[in-house]
């Protein structure tokens, strides 16, 4: 099946995740869209604005109405099914109205999974429901986890004191798959604490049918300032970063990432390319690049199709991808997923790997 945001979660591994495919987005009319982005972007901006409520409040158990892993399991089980049935019935219909003498291999297997799922939905998704409900854990795993580093005892500690919290201010940022079985939308809320600014990322809510807008995916917790620093040091224009390379001797660290979508990806960024260990050692061995492939953020159509470009010119088809190269695009070495290691394994064995 195609992949919604759900149905993404559920096509990856921890290590990694698929490439979107090159797709031309059909709009619905322009009157109707404007009522129905309202609507949405309003229950998204209360969505943000209840979840900084639990974190000034402190209280992880006001989480759950608001996350996909709250959802009661029979009222999730149905809207899911319902979602894998919707969004299998539209990707068949896409992928059919290819010409046969034109279906690849894949074309062709994909059209088999979704009229044999299509022809047992009951039994297809059952089996599916054990995938469902680890996931469903991990993520809850994840969202605690985050909320006890950021309240409480130990945030005080870091000089987090929520009782000087001033905000929200919550942005929404609306992903190319608005209107598909499920929708999906990046919420950005900002606050600060003691003058200090940070950023709270519900890198993929979902409206999930029957129930409404819910956190589906991970919290990114974001010191504006360190961030800010951080993005200074990569480049997004592969071009200029090549001709920077040549002239400062260095070799091209060149990241492929879903920034807003693809869980290993934020992993990766969070845990180690954005730590001092990496960008120190980074600042005298390479000129950054990013390849961002992101669903919820604004990017110009210009720096989107150059993208598509690399990623065909590499065959990177799978994120978080990392891929050291000479100034003149000659590939040294290629890191593809992230498994959790920590910042000083992960330099370890990229520096043996370039220094052996």
């Amino acid at each position: 099946m195609r992949m919604v945001a759900w149905l993404a979660i559920l096509g990856m591994t921890w290590v990694g995740c698929s490439r979107p495919e090159e797709t031309t987005v059909r709009k619905p009319h322009a009157k109707s869209q404007s009522r129905a982005q309202s609507a949405d972007e309003k229950a998204l901006e209360e969505l943000g604005e209840k979840v900084y409520a639990t974190f000034v409040s402190g209280k992880s158990s006001e989480l759950k109405p608001l996350t996909l892993w709250g959802v009661p399991e029979p009222e999730l089980d149905r809207a899911m099914q319902a979602v894998y049935i919707a969004d299998a019935k539209t990707s068949l219909a896409q992928l059919e109205t290819i010409p046969a003498t034109n279906r690849t291999a894949l074309h062709k297997g994909s059209i088999q999974e979704r009229k044999a799922f299509l022809a047992k939905p009951d039994e297809k998704f059952k089996a599916m429901k054990s995938s469902l409900q680890k996931e469903l854990d991990l993520i809850k795993t994840a969202h605690l986890k985050l909320f006890e580093e950021h309240t409480g005892q130990s945030a005080q500690d870091r000089g987090l004191d929520w009782s000087r919290a001033d905000g929200p201010n919550v942005l929404v940022r609306r992903g190319v798959d608005a209107n598909s079985a499920m929708p999906q939308a990046a919420v950005e809320v900002f606050f600060s604490l003691g003058g200090d600014n940070y950023k709270l990322q519900l890198n993929t809510c979902v409206k999930l049918p029957e129930h409404g807008w819910c956190v589906a995916e991970g919290f990114a917790w974001i010191d504006l300032v360190a961030e800010a620093a951080v993005n200074k040091m990569w480049m997004q224009d592969f071009p200029a970063a090549q001709v920077r390379a040549r002239d400062e001797k260095k070799r091209l660290f060149v990241g492929f990432t879903g920034s807003d979508w693809c869980p290993p990806c934020i992993a990766l960024h969070e845990k180690v390319l954005s730590t001092k260990a990496f960008l120190n050692y980074a600042k005298e061995s390479f000129v950054l690049v990013t390849v961002d492939f992101p669903k919820n953020k604004i990017q110009p159509n210009n720096l989107a199709q150059a993208n598509q470009i690399l990623a065909r010119a590499f065959h990177v088809d799978s994120f978080p991808a990392v891929l050291i190269l000479e100034a003149n695009g000659t590939e040294v070495h290629r890191v593809s997923g992230y498994d959790g290691a920590a910042p000083s394994d992960y330099l370890k064995a990229l520096k043996n790997k370039l220094n052996p």
